[in-house]
């Protein structure tokens, strides 16, 4: 189940140049992307210069990519690429889904910094309960991955 708007609003936002979200120096080599499978085996990831299949959302969600293909997204938790060091549940596609409200505010705001060659970048997008779960267990379990 996808959060409230009050939630989604927190969704953390950082400006970067225009023209590309580059990782940090400091930022570890990112492992080879694994598949990400939902239902009946359907592999998610994108093959280059096509975007991944969208399965429909639930009204008064969007996909990002669809209200402002320009910001950056940085899907994580989708990816082994997190501070569990693997895919958290919950999140069954590299994608940012929002409320439709929240990626026409973002699209709005980015229009804006692009004026001033800035972007907007956002991580993850939405926490399911399932992924909260992960969290939890995670916590729990000891282990340290950074």
């Amino acid at each position: 189940m996808l959060t409230s708007p009050s939630v989604l609003v927190a969704v953390l936002l950082s400006l970067v140049a225009a023209g590309g979200c580059q990782p940090s120096a400091a930022e570890p080599e990112r492992p080879a992307e694994a598949p990400v499978v939902i239902g009946d085996g359907l592999d998610l990831r994108p093959t280059p210069g096509e975007r991944p299949p969208a399965p429909p959302l639930p009204a008064g969600f969007s996909y990002l990519r669809d209200a402002a293909p320009e910001i950056g997204q940085e899907m994580r938790y989708a990816t082994a690429f997190n501070f569990a060091g693997e895919p958290i549940d919950g999140y069954r596609a590299p994608t940012c889904i929002l409320t439709t409200e929240a990626a026409r505010a973002l699209a709005r705001v980015d229009a804006d910094l692009a004026a001033q060659g800035l972007g907007l970048k956002v991580y993850d997008c939405y926490r399911p309960q399932a992924a909260v779960d992960h969290f939890v267990r995670w916590a729990r379990s000891g282990q340290e991955t950074m």
